[in-house]
């Protein structure tokens, strides 16, 4: 299913219009524009030379000819090499106008840069500093606190004509180096715009990775699992950039340094298992997508080469693979899209990543020095990786939930369907068990009513005899409010209809409820512990705060409980209620001096229509073995839980706890 199956064609160009012009803005408020005061290669020509066997030190560079160097009016970018470079360049007193210049060295990935200076015309001690990636006194040994080296320089003294510099320069990344100076107000307006650009584009990108990660988590797609791995491509600018060993730790720059070279391996192989999935190459161009899994294969173990000193051969592999593919994958686009009669949305969604391909090829081509070094090229691919990363994930993201939508439509129906069947003959079982479960339970209940009311029309009139039989009817009735309230829940739990009807009560007034139901007969006492404390004279009113709860389903519960220890406590025995509140949980414990639990059976009390025997007593007391089960399941939809707190031959105690803080609407519904 295309986007143009799914969006109607005004959101299909407000969408695209809302790109560009995102594009438009963050590349005019970039910090693309700030420029430095002067910079070496550019405004300052600088003489370097290559030494393979690393014999030359600063003294012998110092007494080479001027025609023994290479000279230069461009920044160094000498793709991968093992030499190390010396420049000598020089910085006349006139730059130094305003006051002192700060000298920025960048990009960070240079593992060694040594900076020596001196006024010129004097041969005095050299002033020196040690920066880079792989330099251990690099975070240490710089002026300014900044994610770029920074060292401030002084202005020279007033009788020298300016200073001189010798830069050495030596890595196992890419030799490229763009060094450059700034005066204090011209660093400050350029760190504070570029603070502001980064965070922008590191903040939407974070978000884009996330809203991939939820996507492909909730719809288990290839399409949008294979946006997640090229969403991290900010990571890389982010190294580059600096922000990931800002700080001044080892690890965070032994972190940085190889994070940028797996990301750099890594980019363009996602990026084309990202177009394999946009494209459906496995559909439309089995051949292709069989030779583009073969390159993101091979491009994805591509680390591998950097504990083994090759990664300079990794990366011109990579550049080959961008060089190969990339007008591929530009054929199938248009082919798709002629065939397909694909309109112009569909068009540029394929087309967009081809315009960050490009631009990484651009960069590639001048990280391995196949062309000369032009900062423009290579800081706009920069900003562009972020720019197309948030384009095409966006784009990725609208194509892929409107195309799996369908899908999963049927395969939601599908599963709806099945489950309504399986809800369907399970509520017509449960039915049948519930109705013979009535008829002959409620036989001794409706006796006693029965009885009780020939009773009362024999009587002419009120005595205590009949208030007796008043209590007794009374009774009978609260049992068989109960065990409707429990067959009623047992059928609801059973059609997956049970609703948690949260409302604000008073927790004695449930708790007060539950004991009532229960036939409190043969001399058994109840005894309540609210709060750790015991309310002695019964039931009183203790004062609270009202809690969120279904006031119905918690007394069927715990009644429930109280009605089992009834069962099972001899007469005359005490039944302890204890009831504690901490922040949103709320505990009911209900003790018993019964015989116990046999250990065996502990793991089926809680089941649907089990009954357990005791210790001692094989088996257990009259009943159909749903008060626990329907106890369970309403503690469980609470957000809480019941289980067996103690058991001896001494007695039994069941601990039931709910939340008493509102769940979320599909939270609050039984299992």
């Amino acid at each position: 299913m295309t986007a143009s199956e799914g969006v109607s064609r005004p959101i299909r160009w407000l969408i695209l219009l809302a790109c560009v012009l995102l594009w438009a803005a963050l590349q005019v408020i970039g910090p693309i524009h700030h420029r430095a005061t002067h910079e070496v290669g550019v405004d300052l020509p600088f003489g370097w030379v290559q030494d393979a066997d690393h014999r030359l030190t600063l003294e012998s560079f110092l007494s080479l000819p001027d025609t023994a160097l290479q000279w230069h009016d461009r920044p160094l970018a000498e793709g991968f090499s093992d030499a190390t470079y010396w420049l000598r360049f020089v910085a006349p007193a006139q730059a130094f106008d305003e006051g002192e210049l700060w000298f920025e060295i960048q990009p960070v990935f240079v593992d060694h840069v040594q900076i020596f200076w001196r006024p010129l015309g004097v041969d005095g001690v050299w002033h020196q500093r040690a920066v880079g990636d792989r330099d251990a006194t690099r975070p240490h040994d710089t002026d300014i606190d900044f994610r770029l080296p920074v060292v401030r320089i002084p202005p020279p003294p007033v009788a020298s004509p300016g200073y001189e510099f010798v830069l050495r320069v030596r890595s196992t990344s890419s030799i490229m180096l763009e060094p450059s100076f700034w005066t204090p107000d011209a660093f400050a307006a350029y760190a504070a715009g570029s603070a502001a650009f980064w965070s922008f584009y590191f903040g939407m990108s974070v978000l884009a990775s996330f809203v991939a990660l939820l996507l492909a988590a909730t719809l288990r797609s290839r399409l949008l699992w294979s946006v997640l791995p090229f969403s991290l491509s900010f990571l890389l600018v982010a190294c580059l950039e600096g922000f990931v060993g800002w700080g001044g730790s080892a690890w965070r720059m032994t972190l940085q340094h190889g994070l940028t070279g797996l990301l750099a391996l890594w980019a363009y192989p996602t990026l084309l298992w990202l177009f394999a999935e946009v494209l459906e190459l496995r559909r439309h161009f089995p051949r292709v997508y069989r030779l583009t899994l073969a390159g993101i294969v091979v491009g994805l173990l591509m680390p591998l080469s950097m504990p083994l000193g090759f990664y300079g051969a990794a990366v011109e592999f990579v550049t080959l693979l961008v060089a190969l593919t990339a007008p591929l994958i530009l054929v199938c686009s248009v082919v798709l899209w002629w065939r397909s009669r694909l309109d112009l949305f569909n068009l540029v969604f394929a087309l967009v990543p081809l315009a960050y391909v490009l631009g990484g090829m651009m960069a590639e081509f001048t990280v391995t020095a196949l062309i000369p070094y032009d900062p423009w090229i290579y800081q706009m691919w920069k900003y562009s990786v972020l720019v197309h990363l948030m384009l095409t994930v966006l784009l990725v993201l609208v194509l892929g939930v409107f195309r799996i939508r369908r899908d999963q439509q049927m395969h939601l129906q599908g599963e709806q369907l099945a489950h309504d069947l399986r809800v369907e003959r399970e509520a017509r079982f449960q039915q049948r068990q519930f109705m013979g479960m009535i008829s002959h339970e409620f036989r001794t209940p409706l006796a006693v009513i029965s009885g009780a009311i020939q009773n009362l029309r024999a009587l002419g009139a009120p005595d205590a005899f009949a208030a007796r039989r008043y209590d007794k009817i009374e009774r009978a009735n609260q049992r068989l409010i109960q065990l409707t309230d429990n067959c009623l829940a047992d059928a609801r739990l059973s059609a997956g209809t049970l609703y948690v009807d949260r409302q604000a009560v008073r927790l004695f007034d449930v708790v007060k409820d539950a004991a009532s139901l229960v036939d409190l007969v043969d001399d058994r006492r109840l005894t309540l512990v609210w709060q750790g404390t015991e309310r002695r004279g019964g039931l009183d009113e203790p004062t609270e705060a009202p809690v969120c709860v279904d006031a119905a389903l918690l007394r069927i519960a715990i009644s429930n409980l109280l009605d089992n220890a009834v069962k099972f406590s001899p007469a005359g025995t005490p039944i302890r209620l204890a009831v504690e509140q901490k922040d949103a949980l709320v505990s009911v414990t209900v003790s018993d001096a019964g015989p116990g639990i046999p250990q065996s059976q502990l793991a089926q009390i809680f089941e649907r229509y089990a009954q357990a025997g005791t210790a001692n007593v094989a088996p257990g007391p009259a009943g159909w073995g749903l008060g626990l089960f329907v106890a369970r399941q309403i503690a469980r939809a609470h957000g809480g839980d019941l289980h067996v707190l103690a058991t001896s031959a001494n007695g039994s105690s069941f601990e039931l706890t709910v939340a008493v803080d509102p769940l979320p609407q599909e939270a609050a519904h039984g299992p």
